[in-house]
C-alpha cells in the first residue's frame, strides 16, 4: 500500500511539473510615433485591463497575442505599468492542459 502511494505522489509531482513550467513572453510595444513612459509601482494610473495569452509548447509559441500595441494604439495612455501574473484559474488550465495539450496561460 505504501508503494502504491508513493507511486501516485511521485505522478502527481510529475504531471504538475510538467504542467506548471514554461518560459512566457509579453511583448511590450506601442507605435514609433508614440512615446510610453512605464511607470513605477507607486504611480497611481487612472485605467486598468487584463488579458490573457494562450501559448503552447510550454509557453514558447503565443496562440494569441501578447504584445501590448493594440491596447496602447486604443486607450492612447502615455503612461503605464505592466504586470504579468498567474491567478488560479491560469494555475489550473496550466495544470491540466500543459503536462497532456502542452497549453499554458
Amino acid at each position: 500500500m505504501k508503494e502504491l502511494f508513493k507511486k501516485i505522489v511521485s505522478l502527481i509531482t510529475v504531471v504538475s511539473l510538467i504542467g506548471l513550467t514554461g518560459c512566457y513572453s509579453v511583448r511590450v510595444l506601442s507605435d514609433r510615433d508614440t512615446p510610453i513612459t512605464l511607470a513605477s509601482r507607486t504611480d497611481t494610473l487612472p485605467y486598468k485591463e487584463s488579458y490573457k495569452v494562450l501559448y503552447v509548447l510550454w509557453g514558447l509559441i503565443s496562440i494569441s497575442d501578447n504584445t501590448t500595441n493594440k491596447i496602447l494604439a486604443t486607450t492612447k495612455l502615455k503612461k503605464v505599468r505592466i504586470t504579468t501574473k498567474m491567478d488560479a484559474d491560469d494555475w489550473l488550465i496550466s495544470l491540466i492542459l500543459g503536462g497532456f495539450l502542452t497549453i499554458c496561460t
